[in-house]
């Protein structure tokens, strides 16, 4: 399974998804994703109307396949065109924050 390689939030009340972090050595990254950016459209669909589990399945397909994202980055609307990457395997990544419990 591929997907297009980006960490992204999602505003609970707007319903707005934005990019949160682009790891190196993904799509997004490849494609110039950039952490701030939101994403309005994927493939046509506007994304405030889909479920969480829609997103996924827009996001996700064949490692290779394409998928198009319109952005929104500050007064800029952008069209990426990009090819889903593999997802990584392994642990997930460790929080740049510490947890000091007291």
């Amino acid at each position: 399974v591929g997907s297009i390689g980006a960490r992204l939030g999602r505003d609970n009340d707007s319903h707005a998804l934005y990019v949160r972090d682009v790891p190196e050595g993904f799509a997004a990254n490849a494609a110039g994703i950039e952490p701030g950016d939101e994403i309005v459209m994927i493939d046509g669909f506007y994304v405030r109307n889909l479920t969480s589990e829609d997103l996924h399945a827009k996001l996700r397909g064949p490692i290779g396949s394409e998928v198009a994202l319109t952005l929104a980055r500050g007064d800029r609307v952008l069209h990426v065109q990009l090819r889903r990457s593999a997802l990584r395997e392994g642990p997930a990544p460790k929080p740049k924050e510490e947890r000091i419990e007291e």
